[in-house]
């Protein structure tokens, strides 16, 4: 602000206007924007607080392979990193991301899902909270649209949603319109 303002001969001329208040003004929008979604965040981790915070490694029944092709099972540590991996089956891009990383063929992963659900391992409130974090995801796209077209003078390319079914342990087919959750945060 200073250096606009000694620019701009002591007041708030152009130099002032045209870099210092668009930065202040892009600052201030970003803000109340990371107020709000990350308020929204929490309230919906919180409302699954108890789910997320059980301890106890989970059996996948999938078998990942190493780049030197050795096997072993696949075991999440806690329900969050299996919700985690449940986020990125929403799209066919962050599934074969997700599957290949683990060198898991997709019918693997197919068989693997019936039974945790048959079992009752994936839980109807699990893909409630998935469902929840991919509408936030979904719900920030305009935003992040627009500031990327301005950064850059075109939209990013969409990913594609792919619907994906549960049967869940009481029998109950659950399908989730699908999603995408980012593999990295991008700040």
């Amino acid at each position: 602000e200073e250096w606009t303002m000694m620019m701009d001969g002591g007041k708030r001329g152009l130099m002032w206007k045209n870099i210092y208040k668009r930065m202040s003004d892009g600052v201030d929008s970003y803000t109340s924007a990371k107020a709000k979604w990350t308020k929204e965040l929490h309230s919906i981790l919180k409302a699954h607080e108890k789910r997320l915070s059980a301890r106890g490694k989970i059996h996948s029944g999938m078998m990942k392979k190493d780049s030197l092709g050795r096997t072993t099972e696949l075991i999440w540590n806690d329900p969050m990193e299996m919700i985690g991996f449940l986020l990125h089956t929403g799209n066919e891009s962050n599934l074969d991301k997700l599957l290949g990383g683990y060198g898991i063929e997709r019918g693997e992963w197919e068989n693997a899902k019936a039974e945790l659900g048959k079992k009752g391992v994936i839980r109807k409130e699990d893909l409630e909270l998935v469902k929840k974090l991919w509408n936030l995801a979904e719900d920030l796209k305009p935003l992040s649209q627009s500031v990327f077209k301005k950064m850059f003078g075109h939209r990013f390319e969409e990913i594609e949603a792919m619907p994906i079914s549960f049967i869940l342990a009481d029998g109950t087919v659950e399908t989730l319109p699908g999603g995408y959750w980012p593999a990295i945060a991008d700040s």
